[in-house]
């Protein structure tokens, strides 16, 4: 931008001096404007430099003043750009607490809402960290949901944390219950965000879509809660009883806030 600048000031500066040197050539006496006239064409193609020169001068100044300008509006797109997503996420946000708060309200228990501020990233087991805990009145093997559904129970509880063992786990166990047909079995985690339902009686009737709720039996989490929906039914490898691979209607690798019940 400074070397700009420089190459503008001279070229001006060569302006003023051409047009000087014109103003002094126009009172010269008759004599002297003999001989200009000889050199009339030469003079005239002078001239018209100067005006190429004059015009190059004016777009290099609009060019300067157009840079500027866009430079500044690149700068204010950016800033609306940022607040745009601020508030699209602000707005996705509000919708998951409306329906989290809809969910509260339709529980009939105490509830505790946390947001998740931490997950398992091992292999060994899949885990939630909550921003709440014994403060709060969160404790060991308090019910955790979302506004879609079972998410997993409290195994461990601090001061202001709790840590979630999710239903797809393979060390969570709960008791479940097909809707359509009211067929008991136990819902465990096998990873990869699914779960399965086992122990359904060989001439049981499920099908893929059938909804899977909490049985109550286990008596650590309260009845009625869906779990997920049936994906596939096949017989377990013992020939005894059939089992049923659940989609968790709680997407659990992406939830972000929760309610922990009691």
């Amino acid at each position: 931008m400074a070397k700009f600048r420089i190459r503008l000031a001279v070229t001006l500066l060569l302006l003023v001096c051409l047009s000087l040197s014109l103003f002094f050539l126009r009172h010269l006496s008759p004599v002297k404007m003999g001989v200009i006239e000889t050199f009339k064409p030469a003079l005239g193609a002078v001239n018209n430099g100067l005006s190429s020169v004059k015009y190059l001068g004016n777009l290099i100044v609009r060019y300067n003043s157009c840079f500027k300008e866009n430079e500044s509006l690149k700068k204010k797109i950016e800033e609306l750009t940022v607040k745009l997503t601020s508030l699209e996420e602000a707005r996705i946000e509000n919708e998951r607490l409306k329906r989290l708060l809809s969910f509260k309200e339709n529980v009939k228990m105490n509830a505790v809402a946390a947001h998740v501020i931490g997950r398992d990233a091992s292999n060994w087991a899949e885990t939630l960290l909550l921003d709440k805990g014994e403060k709060n009145g969160i404790k060991v093997n308090s019910t955790v949901v979302s506004s879609g559904g079972l998410v997993g129970r409290v195994i461990d509880v601090g001061p202001t944390t709790a840590r979630v063992l999710l239903i797809t786990d393979p060390n969570s166990r709960v008791g479940g219950l097909v809707q359509s047909n009211r067929e008991s079995g136990v819902v465990e985690g096998i990873g990869n965000n699914r779960c399965r339902i086992k122990y359904l009686p060989l001439n049981s009737v499920v099908k893929n879509g059938d909804v899977v709720i909490t049985s109550g039996i286990s008596g650590l989490i309260p009845k009625g809660i869906i779990v997920g929906r049936v994906l596939d039914v096949t017989r377990d490898s013992s020939g005894l009883y059939m089992r049923a691979t659940i989609q968790p209607q709680a997407d659990v690798q992406k939830i972000e806030e929760v309610l922990c019940i009691e």
